[in-house]
């Protein structure tokens, strides 16, 4: 498969292994929990990827309005769409992780990598203004992000507001529909040898999506670049 990226040659080679596991059901229904429930995309992360396998979501870059802030309309200023993500491996979980009890799912790649966890923003704040400013990290079900050392990801993509500089956003189309319905703030964690991340319950909101940030450049050619694709180990 040939890919092409300017006079940038772009080689996705790291083995990535994706494996989770949990016991109990959904904490709602009693429904047994179904694995795996998380998998690593075939497609590389960018605008229009789908960050949740049974949902019609699909990623775009985030809009603000002239204050600065978080906006539903695409009328208005769209920040650009983060480099960092771009042309990665990712992770999506089902939609049904977010009502399972004691599930984990453990990633772990065998060459330098920042994991970059994309997290909706009215986890654990379901205010009126929630979608517009970061999630909550607390128990009784997302603790672990705080915990694990998560960074939030501000590389100044997003306007000022108010005078203050802000994270780094993607917004999320739910359902197929063409206008902005919700949006991520991202987060990173970074291995300059390799490493593992470890995800867990998240009870409300749309799932997370972790992208796997393993691009390495490693030369130039006349616009064009043959990737090795990632591989991924079976596991669940």
């Amino acid at each position: 498969m040939i890919l092409l990226f300017g006079a940038r040659i772009v080689v996705i080679g790291a083995d990535i292994n994706v494996h989770d596991q949990g016991q109990g059901g959904d904490f709602v229904s009693g429904t047994p929990m179904t694995l795996p429930a998380a998998s690593l995309s075939t497609n590389l992360f960018r605008v229009g990827a789908a960050p949740i396998p049974n949902r019609r979501h699909e990623i775009q870059a985030a809009a603000f309005d002239s204050s600065g802030a978080l906006s539903y309309s695409e009328k208005n200023k769209l920040s650009p769409f983060p480099e960092y993500l771009t042309g990665n491996p990712y992770v999506s979980f089902s939609q049904d992780v977010r009502r399972y009890t004691n599930y984990s799912c453990t990633v772990s790649v065998d060459c330098p990598v920042t994991f970059y966890l994309l997290v909706d923003n009215r986890v654990n704040d379901f205010t009126e203004s929630s979608s517009l400013d970061d999630p909550n990290f607390g128990p009784p079900d997302t603790e672990w992000i705080t915990r694990d050392g998560w960074s939030r990801v501000n590389t100044g993509i997003s306007p000022q507001l108010n005078g203050t500089n802000r994270g780094d956003y993607l917004c999320i189309y739910e359902g197929g529909f063409r206008s902005v319905s919700q949006f991520y703030a991202i987060y990173s964690k970074t291995f300059p040898r390799g490493g593992s991340v470890t995800v867990q319950t998240q009870f409300e909101g749309n799932i997370y999506c972790l992208v796997v940030g393993t691009n390495q450049i490693i030369g130039t050619a006349k616009g064009q670049a043959t990737p090795k694709p990632a591989q991924l180990r079976a596991g669940g």
